[in-house]
């Protein structure tokens, strides 16, 4: 999504001077470990599908094990658990001051957030193996616990990976 698409979108929402830098969908994998193979590609429309991407087994396959292993660490109460467990896409929208979900519509305009944290939370971010159309990334927070979060290719991923820096 266009940067100024975003900010029109999320005016009112943006405190003053707040500047948005990457606006992309998000698939945070945070339930898939509860989830079996079935439900991620199967004939019900597995998370790919329900998330709105339309590319069914794609995402998975034979990329199940990896992608479900490990997908959040921390604690009950941690960062990483307050992140939404829908299986849907979001829109994942950093800007200076804030790493955020927010909900869309039908018209996959942004509207309330789902989820956000300061970005001085975040103590970094790590790209990691790439699933056959998607590309995922580790957030790392500052109370240990992390996040994988899979977006679609693009420039996103090199912005987000320049903002927040890499995780130690």
């Amino acid at each position: 999504m266009k940067l100024d698409k975003a900010e029109a979108q999320l005016q009112g929402r943006l405190e003053h001077g707040e500047r948005v830098l990457v606006s992309t969908d998000g698939v945070p994998l945070v339930n898939t470990a509860s989830l079996s193979a079935a439900d991620l590609v199967g004939s019900g429309g597995g998370v790919a599908q329900r998330a709105g991407l339309g590319i069914g087994g794609a995402i998975v396959g034979r990329n199940d094990k990896m992608i479900r292993r490990d997908a959040v660490t921390g604690g009950e109460g941690s960062i990483a658990r307050s992140v939404p467990t829908e299986a849907k896409a979001f829109g994942l929208v950093l800007t200076d001051r804030r790493l955020a979900l927010y909900h869309r519509n039908v018209e996959l305009d942004l509207q309330d957030a789902a989820w956000e944290i300061p970005r001085e939370r975040v103590v970094g971010v790590r790209k990691l193996a790439r699933t056959t159309l998607m590309r995922r990334l580790r957030v790392h927070f500052d109370d240990g616990s992390t996040v994988d979060i899979s977006m679609p290719p693009g420039k996103s991923m090199g912005v987000i990976r320049e903002e927040l820096g890499t995780a130690p």
